[in-house]
C-alpha cells in the first residue's frame, strides 16, 4: 500500500489542480476569494477579440494556506463552462513562454482518470456533435431504429461522440478529420493550419495523440514523423497556440491561466519582468483570457517593484484576494473530512479517533496552516497506526523526530513521482531534467568527505543555443578533470547532427576529459550516416559517454524526489518536524539521509576517463585489519588513488542503518592479478556476445570479488544479466556471476578462490560500533565489497521486525547468533531481555544460564505460546506507561522517567515449524499478528527466521509487518521473490553471505561469524 493510501494526512499540498478532491474541500475557507474569482469569470464576454483592458487577478497568502487549493476548487466548480490552465512555478526562468505554451498543452491532453475524457478530447467532440448528430439522420431508419438510444443521446451529449470515434482504430480516418477541421471550420480560418491539425488530432489513437502533444509543445519529432504529419520545423508561437485554442472552443469558453507561485520568478530581477512581460502579452493577443495569479504576500511588492509600472497597473488585489487563516471550525472540519474518506478499519462504535476538540483548542490563539495543520496529523496518525491503533485518542503533541518526518516526506514525494507518469523523463521538459541534475551537481560540491568524489566546480550554460531553441548543459571539475555534460530530449536526426557538432566542439574547447550526453531514450537520434560514425567514434575514443534516463529510472526518481522537495522549501511550504524548513534545511537534511551515496546515475555521470584497465580496488575482512586508523578505500571515480580518508567517522543511510568503515591491507600480487584477469575475461567474453562494455576496476570482498565494466552505446544491465549463463560456461564457474549496478557501472561479481576467501569475524566487527545512543538496540548485518560494515537499528521503524530466509547451508543459524550476540554485547541484561526460540534444538544450545534469557529456550509450539502471548500482554502494558508518560517510545520514556522497562527481542531460527501443527497454528499466528502491529514503540521486536517463506507460512499479515527483509541463499527465484522482492537471493553463495532489502535499494553483504565460546562469554552464560 502507498504512503498515500494509508495516511489521509499525507496530503498536505496539491502539487496541480487535477489533484484537487471536493470531499476533503472545507468550502468555508476563502470562500470570498472564491466567489471574487468566479464573478470576475462571469463577467468575460464571448469575444474573437483580447481585451487589454481585463484585470489580471492575484491571490495573495501565507505558506501552505491552500493558494493551489483554490485553482483546484475553481477548476473542479466550472469545468463545464471553462478551460482551466493550470501553471506550476516555473523552474528555469528564462523563456516563460514556452512554460506557459507547455502547461497549456498538457492541461489540454491529460485525462484526469481513464474513463474521463481529456479538455481536448471534450472540445473536439462538442465541436463534431452536429455533424455525427446529422450524420446519424442520414442512415436508414433501421439503423436509427437499431440505436434508437445513441440517436437520443447526439441531440446534446458530445460524450456519445466519443464513444463512436473511442471504437476507430484507423489512423487515415482521424487524419482526414484532421484535415477537414482544419480547412472547414470557420473560426480555424486564421490559424496556423499545421497547429489546427495537430489540435484536431487530440482524440486520434495512442501514437498519434501523443506525437501531436509532443510537437505542439514544444518536443522535437523524429523527421519521418514531422513530415508524415506536415508538421513544420519551425518553433510555434505560443500567442498563436493560445488563439488556436480559443478558436477550436469557438471564443465562447473562457480560458483561466492559473499560474502559480509567481514569487518563484524573484531569483533574477531580469526574470521577473520577462515573466510579467509575457502575461501582459498574451492578455493583448489572446481572446476571452482571464489570468489569475498566486504570490506570497509579502513578496508581492517586490514583483510589483521588479516589473514594468504597466503591469502593476494592469494586477486587481481586494482584500478578497488575501486568503484568510483557519478558525476553529474549519480545523474540526479538515481533520473530519480526511478522516472520513480513510480505508483502514474504523473503531467499533465508529469513534474518531482524533481528539477534535483538542485539536481546535490547541491552535485558538496561534492558527496554523492548513499544510501545518495536516504535517502535524500526518505525524500523530502515522504514529498511532504502528502503534496498532490503540484505544486512545490522538491530540497534537509536538510531533514526529525531524529527521523521521523527513523521511517519511522523501518516501511520500518518491511515491508520488513514481505514480505519476507525467513526472517521468518522457514527459519533463528539458529545462526540468536539467534543473534536477544541476541541483544534485550543486549539493555534492558541498559534500567534503569520503564516500563522494570531490566536485570542485559547476559551470551552467555552456552550450550555445540557437535561434529555435535553447541548449542545455554545464560544466563539471571532478579531480581536476573538466567533463561537459548536455541534457536534450531531440528525436530528431536532422536536429541532434548540429547538437552533436556543438556538444563535441564545446567539450573540446573547453579541454574536457569528455562529454556526458544524458537522453530520456534508449540511444539518442544520430540516424544511419555520419552522424551515427561520429557518435561511435566519440565512444570508442572515450571522449564520449551516452546515458539513458531509462537505464537509470530508480536513480533519476530519487534526484527528481530531492529537487521537488527543495521546490517546496523555497516556497516555503515544507513542514517538517514543527518548523517550515528552508532550502539549506532541506539540503543538510538529505545529504545526511545519503541519497546521494547509492547514486548509480550521478556516480556514471560524474566518472571521468576510463579508468586504466589493470587497476584494482582491494579489501580484506577485519582478520587483516592493520593498527591504521580506520579509512575507507572508496576510489576516485576518474582516477586510480585512493580517495580521502574518514578517520572512521559513521554515517546514517538514507534508510536508517549505520555504516562503519574497516581498515584494510592490501591482498598479495596474486590474488590481484586473479581478479584482474577476470575483469578481462568478463570484458572479452561479452564482446564476442555482442555486449559492448569496458573494464573500470575489481573489489575484493571477504568472498567474492565485484568486476566492474563500463557499459558502451545501447548496452544494459539486462543485456549482459541475459548473458550470465553464458559467462559461468565460458569463465568456468561453480556459480552464476551475481549481475547488479553499483556506482555508474554494472558489476559482475564473482566466487573467489577458497584460499582467497576470509571469514567475517564477529570479534573484530563489534571493535567498530558507530557512534549512536548507548541504549540504541544495533547490530551489524554485515561486510560489503568495500569492507564497510552495515548496522540495523531496531529501534528504527523501518527495521523494527526483521524477517530472515534462508536455506540449509546459507548460515541463517549462524547469523541469527551474531545479532543476538551483538545485542547483548551492545546492552547490559536490565536493558535487554530475549526470548530464544529453537525448534531445532542446534542454534540456541547454551550451555547454562544466561541473565538476557527471559525464559529457558522454547523448543516446541507448545512452550513458545505462552511466551507469545506474555509479550503481547506486556505489549499492553507498555502502552499505558507511555500513555501515562505523555510519550511514544520506549527512549522517550527512558528520558521522561530513568526507568524504562527493558527492550525485549524475540528470535525464532525456524518458526515454520513451529506453524505446521494445525492445532497450535492459531494461537501462534494470533500472537505474531498482534506483536508485528503494535510491539515496536512498546520496544518488543520480532526477528523471525525461516527455509521456507511461502505464504503459508509467512502469511502477508505478518510479512507487511516485518520490514526488515534479510536472504541469505534460497532454493528458488519464487522463495527469493517473497523474501526480499527480487530473484537473486537464490543465486548467493551461502555461509553467511546475503542480501539486504532497504527500501529501494539491496545491499549484498557477508555477516560475521560468532564462535561459540565469543557467543557464550558475551550471554554470560553460567556452567
Amino acid at each position: 500500500m502507498s504512503i498515500a493510501g494509508s495516511n489521509p494526512f499525507s496530503f498536505d499540498r496539491l502539487n496541480h489542480a487535477f489533484d484537487y478532491r471536493p470531499d476533503w474541500d472545507v468550502t468555508t475557507l476563502h470562500d470570498a476569494a472564491s466567489k471574487w474569482l468566479e464573478s470576475q469569470i462571469d463577467s468575460l464576454t464571448a469575444s474573437e477579440f483580447a481585451d487589454p483592458q481585463r484585470k489580471i487577478c492575484v491571490l495573495r497568502a501565507d505558506p501552505g494556506v491552500g493558494k493551489t487549493h483554490l485553482f483546484g476548487r475553481l477548476a473542479h466548480r466550472t469545468e463545464k463552462q471553462i478551460l482551466t490552465i493550470f501553471v506550476p512555478q516555473i523552474e528555469v526562468l528564462e523563456n516563460p513562454m514556452r512554460h506557459f505554451r507547455w502547461h497549456l498543452i498538457e492541461t489540454l491532453f491529460q485525462r484526469r482518470s481513464s474513463n474521463k475524457p481529456s479538455a481536448l478530447e471534450l472540445g473536439l467532440a462538442k465541436l463534431a456533435l452536429d455533424s455525427f448528430r446529422d450524420y446519424f439522420t442520414w442512415l436508414p431508419s433501421s439503423i436509427q431504429a437499431a440505436h434508437h438510444q445513441l440517436g437520443e443521446r447526439l441531440k446534446d451529449d458530445p460524450l456519445a461522440v466519443l464513444e463512436i470515434t473511442n471504437g476507430v482504430s484507423t489512423t487515415e480516418a482521424f487524419r482526414n478529420l484532421a484535415e477537414a477541421v482544419a480547412s472547414d471550420y470557420v473560426p480555424f480560418a486564421t490559424v496556423q493550419n499545421d497547429i489546427a491539425r495537430a489540435l484536431a488530432l487530440g482524440w486520434a489513437p495512442e501514437r498519434i495523440r501523443t506525437d501531436a502533444r509532443k510537437w505542439l509543445r514544444g518536443d522535437t519529432l523524429p523527421d519521418s514523423v514531422r513530415e508524415e504529419y506536415r508538421f513544420s520545423d519551425e518553433p510555434i508561437e505560443t500567442t498563436k497556440l493560445f488563439r488556436a485554442v480559443s478558436a477550436l472552443f469557438g471564443h465562447e469558453v473562457p480560458i483561466v491561466l492559473c499560474c502559480d507561485q509567481l514569487d518563484a520568478v524573484l531569483r533574477s530581477e531580469t526574470a521577473t519582468k520577462e515573466y510579467t512581460n509575457a502575461l501582459t502579452a498574451l492578455l493583448h493577443e489572446v481572446p476571452n483570457l482571464q489570468i489569475v495569479l498566486s504570490c506570497l504576500d509579502d513578496r508581492w511588492d517586490q514583483v510589483v517593484a521588479w516589473s514594468e509600472t504597466s503591469f502593476g497597473s494592469r494586477c486587481d488585489t481586494p482584500e478578497a484576494g488575501k486568503l484568510e487563516q483557519l478558525d476553529e471550525t474549519h480545523i474540526r472540519e479538515l481533520l473530519h473530512r480526511r478522516l472520513a474518506t480513510w480505508s483502514g478499519t474504523k473503531s467499533s462504535n465508529g469513534d474518531c479517533p482524533f481528539d477534535l476538540d483538542a485539536w481546535a483548542e490547541h491552535y485558538r490563539t496561534d492558527p496554523p496552516s492548513a499544510r501545518y495543520l495536516f504535517n502535524q496529523a500526518a505525524g500523530q496518525f502515522q504514529e498511532w497506526l504502528e502503534n496498532g491503533q490503540p484505544n486512545v485518542p490522538i491530540r497534537p503533541t509536538k510531533g514526529m523526530d525531524l529527521e523521521d518526518e523527513f523521511q517519511q516526506k522523501w518516501n511520500f514525494e518518491l511515491d508520488l513521482i513514481r505514480t505519476d507518469k507525467n513526472r517521468s523523463p518522457d514527459h519533463l521538459q528539458e529545462s526540468h531534467i536539467y534543473a534536477i541534475f544541476v541541483e544534485a551537481f550543486n549539493t555534492l560540491r558541498t559534500i567534503d568527505d569520503a564516500q563522494h568524489p570531490p566536485l570542485t566546480s559547476i559551470e551552467e550554460d555552456v552550450l550555445p543555443g540557437t535561434a529555435k531553441s535553447q541548449r542545455f548543459g554545464c560544466m563539471i571539475t571532478v579531480d581536476d578533470e573538466r567533463s561537459v555534460l548536455g541534457f536534450t530530449k531531440l528525436e530528431s536526426a536532422r536536429d541532434f547532427s548540429p547538437y552533436l557538432k556543438t556538444f563535441l566542439k564545446t567539450v573540446e574547447k573547453n579541454k574536457a576529459v569528455q562529454g556526458v550526453l544524458v537522453h530520456h531514450d534508449a540511444e539518442p537520434p544520430y540516424g544511419t550516416g555520419k552522424t551515427k560514425d561520429v557518435f561511435e567514434e566519440a565512444l570508442q575514443a572515450g571522449t564520449l559517454k551516452s546515458v539513458s534516463l531509462r537505464d537509470y529510472v530508480t536513480d533519476f526518481e530519487q534526484l527528481h524526489c530531492y529537487w521537488s522537495l527543495l521546490r517546496q522549501a523555497e516556497q516555503q511550504n515544507l513542514v517538517c518536524g514543527g518548523k517550515t524548513l528552508e532550502p539549506d534545511d532541506c539540503r543538510q537534511l538529505a545529504v545526511k539521509s545519503a541519497f546521494l551515496d547509492d547514486n548509480n546515475l550521478l556516480a556514471h555521470c560524474l566518472s571521468g576517463a576510463p579508468r586504466p584497465t589493470g587497476s584494482v580496488e582491494q579489501t580484506t575482512s577485519s582478520t587483516e585489519q592493520s593498527n591504521d586508523p580506520p579509512e575507507t578505500t572508496r576510489p576516485r571515480r576518474s582516477k586510480g588513488s585512493q580517495s580521502r580518508a574518514s578517520n572512521g567517522v559513521d554515517r546514517s543511510d538514507k534508510n536508517g542503518s549505520v555504516a562503519t568503515a574497516v581498515a584494510v591491507k592490501k591482498d598479495a600480487q596474486s590474488e590481484v592479478d586473479w581478479a584482474n584477469q577476470r575483469l578481462h575475461l568478463v570484458v572479452e567474453q561479452l564482446r564476442t556476445l555482442n555486449v559492448r562494455v569496458e573494464a573500470m576496476e575489481v573489489r575484493k570482498g571477504p568472498v567474492f570479488a565485484r568486476l566492474l565494466v563500463r557499459p558502451l552505446g545501447g548496452t544494459t544491465i539486462n543485456k549482459v544479466r541475459n548473458r550470465s549463463e553464458d559467462l559461468k560456461i565460458r569463465l568456468e564457474l561453480d556459480n552464476l556471476p551475481f549481475i547488479d549496478s553499483q556506482a555508474g557501472a554494472i558489476c559482475v561479481d564473482v566466487e573467489l578462490p577458497p584460499d582467497q576467501k576470509k571469514t567475517v569475524e564477529f570479534s573484530d566487527v563489534i571493535k567498530h560500533v558507530p557512534k549512536s545512543r548507548r541504549d540504541t538496540p544495533i547490530f551489524p548485518v554485515g561486510q560489503d565489497v568495500a569492507g564497510t560494515t552495515h548496522w540495523a537499528d531496531l529501534s528504527n521503524a523501518n527495521m523494527c521486525h526483521f524477517l530472515v530466509s534462508g536455506t540449509t547451508g546459507s548460515g541463517k543459524s549462524e547469523f541469527l547468533k551474531s545479532i543476538v550476540a551483538s545485542l547483548a554485547h551492545r546492552l547490559a541484561p536490565h536493558e535487554l531481555q530475549l526470548i530464544l526460540i529453537d525448534p531445532k534444538r542446534v542454534t540456541f544450545n547454551l550451555g547454562g544460564d544466561s541473565p538476557y534469557l527471559h525464559a529457558p529456550v522454547a523448543y516446541t509450539a507448545n512452550e513458545t505460546i505462552p511466551l507469545l502471548q506474555w509479550a503481547a500482554e506486556e505489549t499492553e502494558k507498555r502502552y499505558s506507561q507511555l500513555q501515562k508518560a505523555r510519550v511514544s517510545s520506549l527512549a522517550q520514556l527512558q528520558d521522561v522517567t530513568g526507568n524504562a522497562p527493558p527492550r525485549i527481542v524475540v528470535v525464532c531460527d525456524e518458526f515454520a515449524d513451529l506453524m505446521a501443527s494445525k492445532e497450535t497454528k492459531e494461537d501462534l499466528e494470533s500472537a505474531l499478528k498482534t506483536l508485528s502491529a503494535k510491539a515496536r514503540a512498546a520496544g518488543i521486536h520480532l526477528i523471525l527466521a525461516t527455509q521456507r517463506p511461502e505464504k503459508t507460512v509467512v502469511t502477508p499479515i505478518i510479512k507487511t509487518n516485518l520490514p526488515g527483509r534479510i536472504a541469505l541463499k534460497v532454493k528458488s527465484k519464487g522463495d527469493s521473490e517473497i523474501a526480499i522482492n527480487r530473484p537473486d537471493a537464490c543465486q548467493l553463495l551461502g555461509k553467511g553471505d546475503l542480501l539486504w532489502e532497504r527500501a529501494a535499494s539491496v545491499l549484498r553483504l557477508q555477516s560475521p561469524l560468532v564462535h561459540s565460546d565469543e557467543f557464550e562469554a558475551v550471554l554470560r552464560v553460567s556452567n
